[in-house]
């Protein structure tokens, strides 16, 4: 039963928090508090004193995505790896879809949003 506990959690979100931290704060130097703060719907103060956990003040995951949303690419990168990477995952790019993928992906739909007569297309357009 001991070799499932984990006695270095709480260090290695404390650790990940502050990554994510220090991750929305160089998005916030970006944008400008003004604007960090309007993305995440709070008072610009409420958002400072939650990125150094001022009084107990807790800073929202909903937040974090909706800074990072207004953010560019890089940082934005920067914040998604700082929420999954703790969690033993990394990130990529969304890809674009090759056309034979982007054509699977319409026949499908139409065969099946269609029913039979989507099918019968589907059938129809591959002679």
């Amino acid at each position: 039963m001991t070799d499932s506990l984990d006695f270095g959690n709480a260090q290695r979100i404390r650790d990940a928090r502050r990554r994510l931290y220090v991750h929305v704060e160089a998005c916030i130097d970006t944008l400008g508090m003004e604007t960090a703060s309007t993305a995440a719907r709070c008072r610009r103060q409420d958002l400072r004193d939650a990125l150094v956990d001022r009084e107990g003040r807790r800073f929202p995951p909903e937040w974090a995505w909706a800074i990072a949303i207004c953010s560019p690419e890089a940082l934005r990168a920067q914040v998604a790896a700082s929420l999954v990477e703790p969690l033993g995952y990394g990130i990529a790019p969304i890809k674009p879809l090759t056309a034979e993928e982007r054509l699977a992906r319409l026949e499908y739909r139409v065969a099946t949003e269609l029913g039979a007569a989507g099918a019968r297309i589907v059938e129809e357009s591959r002679r």
